[in-house]
């Protein structure tokens, strides 16, 4: 490939990468695609068959037309509507650009341009796929620095230099008429560039300190449409639409006495909407008067573990926690309506980090039966039940079969939910069968068609329940069980989303002894009046919901699990790398690591038992061989050794006797050197008006003058001869070294025959 077309295709690969970037942050696909396109389009069009080509007048034109589409977004008081509008102007800038004749003016734009794309795609908060293009995007943009330089000093020198020698590094083919190649060693030293690039920025961005307390989580642009959760559910409208991987929150679990991360070893129920009225295939939840204010948490009873939660912003206002929740700070951003935990509309679009305590856990699991808050549940609300024969008569039937008698209410609870996952009975599935229409599809369900999503199962539980007299309503939120070992969190997506169902047990149906009663752990009762209104009961009908991904054994589990590690390693110590966790993961390590060194050298009792595990290691036979063995090792190594130093020494003195001892030509000394014919050229260039400028090296220089002198004289032969005296010039002078006799003729003749054409 050619210089010019490899930089061609390489500045439109930039431009693409940028615009991609961007669109990451955004969430959009519309403008990287369009860009990718034009520079697809540019590159053929423009660049390798020259059909098509904006003249300088038409590109302002568009340009000008670009600004006026951006102009309505750029002059909003919102900050984010003028980022976006600023990156879609960078955007059409550069197609615009792309579609002109390049030049070096051109390619240092396209530069600026994509940089500047990059700098506002970081502004937006970036995954771990932001960071593999990111790397991608260094190298390219090494490449393309690098690629622009060389095409310079190309144009630069056309005139003037002839054909590299067969032994060039980096181009393969003529340069002074023809177009450039590009060698494989160029690409070479550039991964090495990369590599060593990447591991300084690593290496600073661990080390330097941090000035702020808070990391940069990017600006709230966009929110999450939570598309596996709502408070009014309808049987058949979820399913597949859940599948998303996309991150809601996460959450911690923290021993409240010992500050630990919390073991739960199993998964965790986020409740978050409670569903009580079913009619027709759908829930809502319990009509409640709107008007007054929503009560705050305030701190009022003891929290055995600690949740944290960080939630990402969403579209609804609904918060989930494990529940019962305890407020153990006052948070006025925290508000409880009733049975929802929401907070309040101005943080909803933001991510939202809350801390909130619980006793719903025992011995690391999550209890069954919490105490109900209310002071009297609605009964008549969670007992109404629609004319539903069939699932009415099944409940029937299974309740005469379980010989459970009607006081045991949370035996025929259990019992029930036993029977909807019993094997082969029902199936779980995200794509349901076609129901029948003439009928209720929750009685279709549990009579000709026993597969679906679990809101399916959800409903048939809890009407069933509703049915034998047990009050019961259904329960929206999350099931996760994918737990991050690395930072001891639960991510939940929105795949975990869930329905069940919670049965309401007075305190006439509870079990005598709380503890101990039930084959799954319950809380214990550590006040006597906390179980005064009854519990809840969590029942889960749903049969093989598979909601944790992480634990697959396939390859692709392994891959997802490898990948959603690497994900938690970008968004907690890249992305969220505050001083706090900065301190915490780097500093603290390495400080600790110096004092517990630091005390060991201090303490004598530490030398003593060196010495003494040392001597009990030896005895007077092993202790000849170890010496003899050192001994030979030391003389194998120090030989060689003391070898190559001396004749480093050696070497290194004969250069400073050469140095101080050598005379250059003309003057003596290299400084002298440099004023006698150094300067005797910049004299003679001065006559024809040609001064070296602050920004031009002594080569580059020569290489303009000598092609001004040949093309004045009309005389090509003449633009050699400055780059020959700046030749010996570098020779001289950053070499430290004499000219021989030749090179010295050669100079003298150079100046003397640049003398005659600059009279």
């Amino acid at each position: 490939m050619y210089l010019q077309r490899l930089l061609q295709i390489n500045m439109a690969t930039l431009a693409a990468m940028g615009t991609l970037l961007v669109g990451m942050g955004q969430r959009s696909a519309g403008l990287p695609l369009m860009m990718s396109v034009a520079a697809i389009t540019s590159v053929w069009l423009t660049d390798v068959t020259g059909r098509f080509r904006l003249s300088r007048k038409v590109a302002n034109v568009a340009a000008l037309a670009a600004l006026v589409l951006t102009a309505r977004e750029l002059l909003q008081f919102n900050s984010i509507t003028q980022i976006l509008g600023l990156v879609r102007l960078l955007i059409y800038v550069q197609i615009i650009l792309l579609f002109q004749e390049k030049d070096l003016r051109t390619y240092r734009h396209l530069i600026i341009l994509s940089l500047l794309q990059v700098i506002v795609a970081a502004i937006f908060m970036q995954g771990l796929w932001f960071g593999g293009l990111l790397i991608v995007y260094m190298l390219v943009g090494l490449s393309a620095l690098t690629l622009l330089c060389l095409h310079r000093e190309h144009e630069l020198l056309r005139p003037a230099v002839e054909p590299p020698s067969p032994e060039s590094h980096f181009t393969g083919g003529a340069c002074s008429h023809g177009p450039m190649g590009v060698g494989r060693e160029l690409f070479g030293r550039l991964a090495v560039t990369g590599a060593a690039t990447l591991g300084l920025t690593l290496l600073l961005f661990c080390t330097v300190p941090r000035l702020g307390r808070t990391a940069w989580r990017g600006p709230n642009i966009l929110t999450k449409h939570l598309v596996g959760f709502s408070d009014k559910v309808t049987l058949g409208e979820l399913g597949q639409i859940i599948e998303s991987p996309d991150e809601v929150m996460r959450i911690w679990l923290v021993d409240a006495s010992t500050g630990r991360p919390y073991a739960a070893p199993s998964e965790i129920y986020l409740r978050g909407a409670i569903l009580t009225q079913y009619q027709d295939g759908q829930w809502e939840p319990q009509k409640r008067p709107s008007d007054g204010p929503p009560v705050a948490f305030r701190p009022n009873e003891h929290a055995e573990v600690l949740q944290r939660i960080a939630i990402e912003p969403l579209d609804r206002r609904e918060l989930f926690c494990v529940w019962p929740p305890i407020a153990i700070e006052p948070n006025d951003d925290l508000q409880l309506r009733g049975d929802r935990l929401v907070r309040v509309p101005n943080r909803r679009n933001e991510r939202f980090e809350f801390q909130l305590g619980t006793t719903a856990f025992d011995n690391g699991v999550q209890t069954r039966l919490v105490p109900c808050k209310e002071a009297k549940p609605n009964l008549r609300t969670l007992l109404q039940t629609p004319e539903l024969p069939r699932l009415t008569a099944l409940a029937e039937r299974w309740a005469i079969q379980s010989r459970i008698g009607d006081r045991d209410q949370m035996a025929m609870a259990r019992y029930l939910e036993h029977q909807f996952r019993r094997p082969g009975l029902f199936q779980y599935s995200l794509k349901g069968p076609i129901r029948d229409e003439s009928i209720d599809p929750i009685e279709d369900f549990v009579v000709n068609n026993r597969s679906g999503h679990c809101e399916y199962f959800a409903t048939a539980l809890a009407l069933m329940l509703r049915s034998r007299g047990i009050p019961s309503r259904v329960v929206v939120g999350y099931k996760c069980d994918e737990f991050n070992n690395f930072d001891d969190f639960y991510n939940v997506r929105q795949w975990h989303a869930h329905s069940w169902v919670e049965a309401y047990l007075g305190p006439e149906y509870l079990p005598e002894q709380l503890a101990g009663q039930l084959p799954e752990q319950l809380p214990a009762a550590d006040e006597a009046d906390q179980w005064k209104s009854g519990g809840w009961l969590r029942l889960e009908p749903t049969p093989g919901a598979a909601t944790g991904r992480a634990d697959d054994a396939s390859l692709t589990g392994q891959v997802n699990t490898a990948f959603h590690w690497l994900q938690s390693l970008w968004a907690n110590y890249v992305m969220e790398m505050d001083r706090d966790r900065q301190y915490e993961a780097i500093y603290q390590p390495i400080l600790d690591a110096i004092r517990r060194v630091i005390d060991a050298l201090r303490d004598p009792d530490w030398w003593r038992g060196l010495l003494q595990r040392g001597l009990k290691t030896l005895d007077p036979t092993r202790w000849a061989i170890g010496q003899w063995v050192l001994g030979t090792l030391t003389l194998l190594v120090a030989l060689p050794v003391s070898i190559l130093l001396i004749r480093r020494i050696c070497r290194v003195a004969w250069r400073l006797g050469h140095r101080l001892v050598g005379r250059a030509i003309v003057s003596g000394n290299t400084d002298r050197a440099e004023v006698a014919f150094y300067r005797r050229l910049e004299a003679l260039l001065a006559r024809r008006g040609l001064r070296r400028s602050t920004a031009q090296t002594q080569h580059e220089f020569a290489a303009h003058a000598g092609a001004r002198i040949a093309q004045m004289a009309d005389q090509p032969d003449l633009a050699l001869l400055p780059l020959t005296v700046v030749e010996a010039f570098y020779h001289v002078r950053f070499g430290r070294l004499p000219l021989d006799n030749a090179t010295a003729q050669a100079v003298e003749q150079a100046l003397d025959e640049l003398e005659k054409h600059t009279v």
